[in-house]
């Protein structure tokens, strides 16, 4: 299973199901979003390939043979584990699974909001300091420091 471990917001995820049916026949071929069935290719059905709507997520299929969907325009919703299942024909009906996790990650362009949180503008040498620093719309939240002439400023919350 080839699925990638992060895609940015309102990308394409392409997952991937490679599979060696070791001389048998392919029976079916479903990918699933932790429990739910999102994805089904069985050959000798009519129409071979079902997808199940799940989410706000659009599904596409241009070469289900291969076990390749495509997750068009991710949001938060398609972070996730995947599962690629495949079964031959029978008589056996062998299966075997692989799964991977999918992270959605959500980039701005914004800068940081700096708020200054003490009235006082008269300083002295080693006064203390407040202020606040916030960053929207990241996903995962984003991890800021303080930097003072390029070093590192110890940093205590409140």
């Amino acid at each position: 299973v080839v699925v990638p471990s992060e895609v940015a917001a309102g990308r394409d995820a392409l997952l991937q199901c490679h599979y060696d049916l070791e001389g048998s026949s392919l029976y079916a071929l479903k990918w699933y979003k932790g429990s739910h069935e999102f994805y089904r290719f069985i050959l000798k059905e009519v129409p071979p390939v079902q997808t199940f709507p799940w989410s706000s997520i659009t599904i596409h299929h241009a070469t289900p043979l291969a076990g390749r969907v495509l997750l068009r325009n991710v949001t938060a919703a398609a972070e996730g584990v995947y599962k690629c299942e495949v079964s031959t024909e029978a008589p056996y009906f062998d299966t075997d699974y692989e799964e991977a996790n999918l992270s959605v990650v959500e980039v701005t362009s914004e800068n940081p909001i700096i708020s200054w949180l003490q009235g006082r503008l008269d300083w002295e040498y080693d006064d203390v300091f407040h202020f606040k620093c916030s960053m929207n719309g990241t996903r995962p939240a984003s991890q800021l420091s303080w930097l003072l002439n390029g070093q590192p400023v110890n940093i205590r919350k409140l």
